[in-house]
């Protein structure tokens, strides 16, 4: 009987999580949005550049997100009483010149916006950046 007492409650069961290592397995978002997403890259001799946009729309019922929070079972009847809509923009681009084609070093800087508004609010950011990145392969095999 003591072993019954111990069980987790329904909310807690880790068996039901969609998760590892509580991390989500599914999208960021969660369940029952709508999305769209485009990129475009251009490489020219030794400069490129990339553009990307994201944009998002979910639909807030009652002051929850049905489907948002991985830990919980969403078993349960929802009731609506008001509706929010809730929507996320992200957009920026990147401008580069390759050092080196063989190990890719780049000299880099971009630039990203994000905005999330709801019916009567909104949040906008500005994120930049500038730096130096390349990629190392290691091709050999130890026997």
């Amino acid at each position: 009987m003591l072993f019954r007492t111990c069980l987790p409650s329904l909310a807690e069961n880790i068996i039901q999580r969609y998760s590892h290592a509580n991390q989500e397995l599914a999208h960021p978002l969660g369940a029952s949005f709508n999305e769209l997403v485009i990129m475009a890259h251009f490489e020219k001799n030794r400069f490129f550049a990339t553009a990307k946009y994201f944009y998002a729309q979910k639909e807030r019922f009652g002051g929850s997100i049905y489907g948002q929070n991985i830990f919980l079972p969403n078993d349960a009847i929802l009731i609506a009483v008001a509706s929010e809509k809730i929507s996320w923009n992200y957009f920026g681009g990147e401008l580069g010149l390759n050092l080196n084609i063989k190990t890719r070093m780049q000299i880099f800087g971009n630039a990203y916006s994000r905005s999330e508004s709801g019916d009567n609010w909104s949040n906008n950011e500005w994120f930049w950046q500038i730096g130096m990145r390349t990629t190392l392969n290691n091709f050999y095999y130890e026997q």
